[in-house]
């Protein structure tokens, strides 16, 4: 009875067994598969991120070819048109004009007025000017007529002009040389002050003085005329950061010197006049070096 007991017994915990290993295989079944599914849902997201980032990077290299592919006429920036001849008329019946090459000549009787803000006359041309000419009959040239004329590399003032005013050609960066007539009997204060390219100036013989900065910072200034006569004085810096002149002829019949006439370092410079002169004693003072002509 016993023995039979025991057989039935482990009959049944035999089938117990093999129904929790058939669960078991159902449960690892129902994962490998749920797996499957997972991995099989990842490649396809992966493969449908990659399409799409390919497709999107493609897009943007096609766009930016696009962009870079821009026709070479269209993006050409357009030649500035060529200056053409202008003219006008200033008060007191003066007239100026200004031709396709830039040269600018004023014509008439009396004054060139003066200058500023409101009467500026070739203003908004002072880059097209190349040259100067005062025509004959011009008898007064007012302040600052023609100043910052940058690009004007030559002046020509008549005889008929006596009086040119404070800075008529002050900052005229590319003018070489100047010429005063006779006929000019004063000139006002920084008359070629930061003419950096001027090179050679003649003073007329009808000056009496060469007044504050006339030629300061003319610094290829090196070549300079003065006559012996009416001139004498020379005025405070009138020739400083003049670093061309070597040699400066002063006329004995200036007697009257101003402040740093010449720059700081002197060293280089030689005054030349009449043994005796006003400027020899000058140069004396100064530590400048001196020779007797």
């Amino acid at each position: 009875m016993k023995k039979s007991l025991i057989i039935i017994l482990a009959a049944l915990c035999l089938c117990s067994c093999a129904e929790s290993s058939s669960k078991s295989d159902v449960s690892s079944s129902s994962a490998a598969e749920t797996t499957t599914t997972t991995t099989a849902e990842t490649t396809t997201t992966a493969e449908t991120t990659t399409t799409a980032e390919t497709t999107t990077t493609s897009e943007a290299t096609t766009t930016a070819s696009e962009s870079v592919n821009v026709d070479p006429a269209a993006a050409k920036t357009p030649e500035a048109e060529p200056f053409k001849a202008v003219s006008g008329e200033i008060e007191g019946g003066i007239k100026w004009n200004i031709t396709d090459d830039g040269t600018l000549t004023v014509s008439g009787k009396g004054k060139i007025p003066k200058m500023d803000g409101g009467y500026d006359y070739w203003k908004e041309y002072k880059e097209n000017i190349t040259s100067i000419i005062v025509s004959e009959g011009i008898t007064e040239i007012g302040e600052s007529a023609f100043l910052s004329c940058k690009k004007a590399v030559s002046v020509s003032i008549p005889a008929s002009v006596t009086k040119i005013d404070n800075f008529a050609f002050c900052n005229c960066e590319s003018l070489k040389e100047v010429t005063l007539p006779d006929t000019v009997q004063v000139i006002g204060t920084g008359l070629f002050w930061r003419c950096f390219q001027l090179e050679k100036a003649v003073v007329g013989k009808g000056i009496k003085e060469l007044p504050f900065n006339t030629f300061c910072r003319c610094k290829r200034l090196h070549d300079v005329t003065l006559y012996n006569g009416t001139l004498e004085r020379l005025g405070d810096t009138s020739f400083e950061y003049c670093e061309g002149i070597r040699e400066l002829y002063i006329p004995e019949s200036v007697k009257e010197f101003g402040f740093c006439i010449f720059p700081d370092d002197s060293s280089r410079i030689t005054i030349q006049s009449k043994k005796g002169s006003p400027a020899e004693a000058f140069a004396a003072k100064m530590k400048i070096k001196f020779q007797a002509i």
